[in-house]
């Protein structure tokens, strides 16, 4: 049965989810479902998972997408992906049957390794990451401004003009709960519910 918070990742609409929680507390799981449902039900889609070490990411969130769209293959529910780009003895991207693509990003080379537009991120264990790695610094942008795919954007059947801006654009980021006065808690709040970051709405 899914969990109550797991149900809130899978329902959430706003632009940005940031979820916050100890080991254990299934986060993962649900997130990873959420990356593979945003990539496997819109054509086209271009998403990144990514953690600060490919050791720690190929170990963890990777490997939960990686499970999760087996378990798809596995039930018949979409052809075999393909997956390319090795480092370190582990496949780096996928692509789908629908022509859309799913990335394994390391934080502490996000300059090099971040493509120009996506429609939806997933950064792990974020507190580890620099701040930079979301806002950007003065020669290159950050992950929050390359959340623009276009048709991911304008999506036919979510943008609104006045409810919903964002379209089908989703940025989510999980961390265990970082030291008081950290960077994650002045971006995204350091309480449950909904607020703005900027123009968009954080839940």
């Amino acid at each position: 049965h899914i969990l109550p918070h797991q149900q809130v990742i899978s329902d959430c609409t706003t632009k940005y989810l940031y979820c916050q929680g100890g080991v254990g507390s299934a986060k993962s799981l649900a997130l990873a479902a959420k990356s593979c449902y945003l990539s496997c039900t819109i054509p086209r889609n271009r998403g990144v998972v990514a953690r600060l070490h490919y050791d720690d990411l190929f170990d963890s969130s990777w490997r939960e997408v990686m499970d999760c769209l087996q378990r798809l293959v596995d039930r018949e529910k979409i052809p075999e992906p393909k997956y390319s780009k090795k480092v370190q003895g582990q496949y780096t991207q996928i692509d789908l049957y629908n022509g859309s693509e799913i990335k394994a990003v390391q934080g502490k080379n996000w300059q090099r390794a971040l493509g120009a537009n996506h429609g939806w991120f997933w950064v792990d264990e974020a507190m580890e990451i620099e701040e930079e790695f979301f806002i950007g610094n003065d020669t290159s942008a950050g992950l929050l401004s390359r959340l623009r795919l276009p048709h991911i954007h304008f999506n036919k059947t979510t943008y609104d003009e006045d409810t919903r801006k964002h379209g089908n654009l989703h940025g989510m980021v999980s961390s265990n709960p970082p030291p008081y006065g950290h960077w994650l808690h002045k971006l995204f709040g350091n309480t449950p519910g909904i607020r703005s970051l900027g123009e968009d709405i954080v839940t």
